[in-house]
């Protein structure tokens, strides 16, 4: 009888070596399984963080080019105003050279008198009207400024 309860004892403890063996087995799979998947996980976010990065890069790559371009646009403009405020000057002595010339002919000063105050109401609205183009292209850049701090801001707070 003893030899009976070792065998069955043996038999039952190498069924539940068999069993815990087929759980352990199943076990490692199901980790190999994880660690697969894992692995195919983290390289699809190494992928999709790396076409981020691209596209990231091309984006800046962009707004650099536009900032470049932006960049000439108002160095353009400023040599502009550069040459119309030169101009002005210009005019503004040559206008003076001829009020000059007015007092010494007092007889027609009241008929140059009136065509220089219209020349320099002329040229008052010309000085507000590049004065106002002046502030229209300062509006412009103030507002690509805040359009790229947006974009940026949007751009980060996305990712």
């Amino acid at each position: 009888m003893l030899k009976s309860i070792k065998q069955t004892l043996e038999r039952s403890r190498e069924e539940n070596i068999d069993a815990i063996t087929v759980i352990l087995n199943k076990r490692e799979q199901d980790y190999h399984r994880t660690i697969e998947n894992l692995e195919l996980e983290r390289h699809q976010s190494l992928s999709y963080l790396e076409d981020l990065v691209c596209s990231q890069n091309t984006i800046l790559n962009k707004l650099r080019l536009y900032s470049r371009q932006l960049t000439n646009e108002i160095e353009t403009i400023l040599e502009q105003k550069n040459e119309i405020v030169q101009e002005i000057t210009i005019e503004n002595q040559e206008l003076r050279t001829k009020l000059s010339n007015v007092y010494e002919r007092l007889e027609q000063t009241d008929t140059q008198l009136l065509q220089h105050n219209e020349t320099h109401i002329k040229l008052k609205q010309r000085v507000i009207e590049l004065n106002n183009k002046i502030k229209e292209y300062e509006n412009i850049v103030c507002k690509f400024f805040l359009y790229l701090q947006n974009f940026y801001i949007t751009l980060f707070l996305d990712q």
